[in-house]
């Protein structure tokens, strides 16, 4: 809908709001990262709240929201991203509540290439976004019980 440029207007509009932001807010964040409409942001638990109403107030017809942390860890994309004990951050594959665990199912139609696409993006993610081995373990063995559900 609308024009193509929308989007890149969009994100640029959004780039600016956030760079205004951050270098008029006296103590910024240590971490920001952003893609599309999501952002991370790594702050100290104290200056949340004034950061949060100061990004706000920078553009008045954009509203940011906030999630902030549940039991110590944040969904973010498709990551739950967990600080550790000794400040470090740890990764694994989020999936939202609603998620059924349905995939291409093995005896449809599609091609065998379009089937191994799907197993090696899961596989992919796993690898790339558990950064524990334990949690890699069970990102791979919850893929072999929802193939074998899936056909």
């Amino acid at each position: 809908m609308g024009s193509p440029v929308s989007a890149v207007i969009a994100n640029m509009v959004i780039k600016d709001v956030e760079t205004r932001a951050l270098n008029t807010f006296i103590s910024g964040p240590k971490l920001w990262k952003q893609y599309v409409d999501d952002t991370f942001v790594l702050l100290k638990q104290d200056k949340l709240t004034d950061y949060f109403n100061h990004i706000n107030a920078v553009e008045s017809s954009i509203n940011f929201t906030m999630e902030r942390k549940n039991n110590g860890s944040i969904a973010f994309l498709d990551m739950l991203i967990a600080r550790l004990e000794h400040g470090q951050l740890s990764t694994k594959v989020y999936r939202k509540p609603i998620h059924t665990g349905k995939y291409l199912h093995f005896r449809s139609e599609h091609p065998l290439a379009h089937k191994c696409a799907v197993l090696n993006m899961l596989l992919q993610r796993a690898d790339k976004l558990c950064d524990q081995e334990s949690e890699r373990k069970e990102e791979i063995d919850l893929i072999r019980s929802t193939l074998k559900q899936n056909g």
